[in-house]
């Protein structure tokens, strides 16, 4: 077969010198990574070539660079016009690589057909130039003809004039060895269901002898447990008391909306790009994590940014408060930074592109990123305890449900389930990455993904509602009250959702790219 088809692109002249690999190939780039420091864009196979030397600022080694992740520069990239060189027909670059499996070939048989590139083979069964056995192959046969010609030879093979013979014989054969293969499993499974009921037997005599202490304990536990449950349903009582206002990234502004009235109250404005986290803390007080590399605390009753915090050298791309009341923040950097009120009071190296961020209730801190692993840290040493792996791609988001397990879902399209160290289930069902999971009061996981739906999954079953309405990536949900959940998209919209139906949608100004639900004075 050929080889595959490459692609030039159809105006290159007309490119954005901004989207051109700077200084080395000077053609659009391919797979982009930027130079932290002089901000320049190469093709990574471009400056891996040059031994990362950046050719503008003379200087840089690996470390240095970071691979561009921001949606609008790889739409615009995967948008470029170009020309396939095997059939000329134009595309997206983007779709180029849909693109070569339906690209036209000549057959490599010689039959002179033209067939898409993936289906080669597919037609080399049925065609007529391809050498094939004899259909009496399997009586001792041993000529090989082209299949266009095989039918005249079998006309005269003397093994396919036998065939009334040698079928009949050949089933007799067959059949005994099946019987034979029968008898012998039927015996092997015989002598081995005699030795695992002499086990049982002798197990189940034993514990006869200790049931009925067994008995007490079981009560005892039963009691415990609904005393639990209890308390578990009243705790989640309390904390689901309806919450009207939610904090929206949209942009570089932070919006804050009344889903009760479905009015915007109020934009707080002071960040410089894109809002990729917000939380609330316990005091009230609002913390935004940037593109722009800082850390915003707000001051919910002035309206004031009371103190930004400037550390990270990449986008911070998460942001949680720990039981301590400080604050952790992962970042493209490969850092996860510690900081009280004041000032950053410890740096985690991750060795990886921080994405999520979590505490679990002993106090160990979890991080999800580009390695496609989830890290466990302990916050005081610094040090990794241990890593889960799994995942095919980006940890986007992780969650510990009240039982105790955790959840984590993936740029891998799954989210999984896992239980001292090992992933007990995987929920398959979403079609693009998941970048948002979360435990819903009534016991279900809901998720939202750049496949535009949002889906309440029964961990149980592992079967899931699907939620529609989006026309872009959802990013971001929050749950306000125990039967209403929230969601932001790219679509600009933040749309209510009450028992898995639209309620309320509200248009926001830019892309709605993180959500937190908060308690203000109004």
């Amino acid at each position: 077969m050929s080889h595959e088809p490459t692609y030039s692109y159809v105006d290159e002249d007309s490119v954005d010198e901004e989207l051109l690999c700077s200084h080395i190939c000077f053609r659009p780039v391919v797979d982009p990574y930027t130079h932290n420091s002089c901000n320049y864009s190469f093709c990574h196979e471009c400056i891996k070539n040059a031994n990362y030397h950046c050719p503008s600022c003379r200087s840089g080694s690996e470390k240095e660079y970071t691979k561009v992740s921001t949606r609008m520069i790889l739409n615009l990239l995967g948008n470029l016009r170009v020309q396939c060189s095997s059939c000329q027909q134009q595309m997206a670059r983007g779709a180029f690589q849909e693109h070569i499996p339906s690209c036209p070939v000549v057959c490599p048989h010689g039959c002179g057909e033209s067939i898409p590139r993936a289906k080669v083979t597919e037609h080399a069964t049925v065609c007529p130039n391809v050498t094939v056995q004899c259909a009496a192959a399997e009586f001792g046969c041993t000529e090989t003809v082209l299949r266009g010609i095989r039918r005249n030879h079998e006309q005269e093979c003397r093994y396919e004039q036998s065939r009334f013979i040698f079928e009949p014989l050949q089933q007799e054969v067959e059949e005994l060895k099946r019987n034979n293969e029968n008898l012998t499993t039927k015996y092997n499974q015989a002598c081995n269901d005699i030795g695992v009921l002499n086990k049982q037997y002798t197990t189940l005599e034993n514990k006869y002898e200790s049931l009925e202490s067994k008995y007490e304990t079981i009560i005892q536990q039963l009691a415990n447990f609904t005393t639990r449950t209890n308390q578990l349903s009243s705790a989640v009582s309390k904390s689901m008391d309806p919450i009207e206002h939610v904090a929206c990234g949209s942009g570089c502004g932070i919006e804050i909306w009344n889903v009760s009235t479905g009015t915007r109250v109020k934009v707080l404005k002071g960040h410089t790009h894109y809002i990729w986290s917000i939380i609330q803390l316990s005091d009230g007080t609002l913390v935004s994590a940037s593109v722009d590399k800082t850390i915003r605390l707000w001051n919910m009753e002035t309206d004031e940014c009371t103190k930004v915090h400037a550390g990270h050298t990449s986008y911070v791309n998460c942001v949680i408060q720990l039981a301590n009341g400080t604050i952790a923040s992962g970042s493209d950097d490969k850092t996860i930074r510690i900081w009280n009120r004041e000032q950053e009071i410890k740096t985690i190296q991750a060795g990886t592109v921080v994405r999520c961020l979590l505490e679990l209730e002993d106090g160990t801190l979890v991080s999800g990123g580009y390695d496609n692993k989830i890290t466990f840290w302990n916050v005081r040493s610094g040090e990794k305890i241990k890593t889960l792996t799994g995942h095919t791609d980006t940890v986007l988001s992780l969650v510990q449900l009240k039982d105790g397990r955790l959840v984590s879902a993936s740029e891998d399209k799954t989210i999984r389930i896992w239980k001292n160290d090992k992933c007990e289930k995987v929920l398959e069902g979403h079609t693009d990455g998941v970048w948002k999971v979360i435990e819903l009061t009534d016991g279900q996981l809901a998720s939202c993904s750049s496949d535009k739906t949002i889906r309440l999954w029964n961990m149980n079953t592992g079967e899931c509602q699907v939620l529609t309405g989006h026309t872009d990536s959802i990013n971001s949900l929050v749950q306000i009250s125990s039967d209403t959940i929230v969601s932001g998209s790219d679509d600009k919209t933040i749309r209510v959702w009450k028992n898995g139906k639209q309620i309320k949608q509200m248009e926001c100004s830019r892309y709605v790219l993180s959500m937190a639900p908060i308690k203000i004075r109004t």
